[in-house]
């Protein structure tokens, strides 16, 4: 209805811009009139609703309006904000029915959307459940008209939701002709608004003001800065000194010029931090070394490994003049003997020995030696694990279990 530049045009004609340019004047016939409804609705009528307000909300969305897809006309129907608190016109925040999911509702910017209720479920929009159907209110949704609509089931009560010019959904409760009491709003943090602050703003709610400039920039209008309209942005205080070169002598083409050994000292910063960058995930792989056991060659475990295969070194298998023996397992369910030397210089001078004697000797009499830990002061070689226990048990361990010399001289 002309929001931007409303007109009205004597003898008492108010005109109606569309397609049919209907107007409604103090000389037609009785056969047409417009009334405007206890809902708030405002309607021109013949034998039928030639024209009515609520297809064509501003700014205010009152109760038994539908916002969403008019089937009639095929237009989607919303609503918009005012683009200053003293200004009518159309402004940049509007509240409706998304067009391509239209089972939400949601807040844009132009086209930018910063808000959604969430998805109908049948009885409210998931993320704002406190509009379910209550003893004041009572919201819907058609899935076949493509529209959301909301009734008072108190009709005493007036009510009325809005889109402010801060770009936040607010309902209202007129409480009596001069007191509004406000009962929904959403987003509840303006920083949540897209683009609050405008370009160069920075936005806050610690402070008196929600929206501050960078450093080095100023508010774009004082005036509506003032009135609490933020979203102008901020400019700069003073232009930038691009052209100027780096003599001083004012010209150039506006870049500056770098000094060569400045830009060489840069690229080898660079190699040097991708160099050592690269050492550091080698020194890191080597460290987190899987306990593979290999079949050729000896493997390195560390500490901590062995510590948790052994269940911290809990079941002894044996004792001797170097060390203990522990009963260990992988998480392939192999067992191995780990032997854990002790004393600094004889364990070292045992642990150099055994590896070098039986690290690469495989023999079918002879315990296979996986692998060694050499990890600070601490030395440890894993053993296969021998299930019937060593030859020398056999022989010495149980007398009863010696052979006489005849049946060692048989053996022979």
């Amino acid at each position: 209805m002309g929001r931007a530049v409303p007109q009205l045009q004597p003898p008492a004609v108010l005109p109606i811009p569309g397609n049919t340019n209907i107007n409604i004047t103090s000389t037609t016939s009785n056969s047409t009139v417009a009334e405007l409804l206890d809902s708030g609705n405002l309607i021109l009528q013949g034998d039928d609703v030639i024209w009515q307000s609520f297809d064509h909300p501003t700014n205010c969305w009152l109760p038994g309006g539908r916002l969403g897809l008019n089937r009639l006309t095929g237009e989607n129907v919303f609503i918009t904000s005012w683009k200053s608190p003293d200004d009518p016109a159309m402004g940049d925040y509007s509240f409706r029915v998304d067009p391509t999911r239209d089972q939400l509702v949601q807040l844009y910017k132009g086209v930018q959307q910063y808000w959604t209720s969430g998805e109908w479920n049948g009885q409210y929009f998931s993320l704002v459940p406190e509009l379910t159907r209550n003893q004041f209110y009572n919201f819907s949704y058609s899935n076949s008209s493509k529209y959301i609509t909301y009734s008072i089931l108190d009709p005493s009560i007036v009510t009325h939701f809005t889109v402010d010019v801060s770009g936040q959904g607010k309902m209202w409760w007129l409480k009596s002709a001069t007191e509004s009491i406000l009962v929904w709003l959403q987003p509840r943090d303006q920083c949540d608004i897209y683009y609050y602050c405008g370009a160069f703003g920075v936005c806050s709610q610690n402070t008196l003001d929600s929206c501050a400039c960078l450093r080095g920039f100023k508010p774009m209008s004082t005036r509506e800065w003032g009135l609490g309209i933020w979203n102008g942005g901020c400019l700069r205080t003073s232009a930038l000194q691009c052209a100027k070169n780096g003599s001083g002598g004012g010209g150039g083409d506006g870049h500056r010029r770098i000094n060569s050994g400045a830009l060489v000292g840069a690229i080898i910063g660079c190699v040097a931090v991708i160099i050592l960058i690269a050492f550091f995930i080698w020194k890191l792989r080597c460290t987190k070394r899987t306990l593979e056991l290999s079949e050729n060659s000896l493997s390195t475990f560390m500490y901590r490994d062995l510590e948790h295969v052994t269940k911290n070194f809990s079941e002894t298998l044996g004792k001797g003049g170097f060390g203990s023996v522990y009963k260990g397992a992988f998480s392939d369910s192999t067992v191995v003997a780990v032997k854990k030397l002790e004393g600094f210089s004889q364990g070292e001078k045992q642990f150099r020995t055994e590896i070098l004697a039986m690290g690469l000797k495989q023999h079918v009499n002879l315990v296979r030696l996986r692998g060694f830990c050499c990890q600070g002061s601490t030395r440890l070689l894993v053993y296969d694990y021998m299930p019937n226990g060593s030859l020398e048990t056999h022989l010495f361990k149980n007398p009863s279990n010696r052979l006489d010399w005849k049946t060692r001289y048989l053996c022979k």
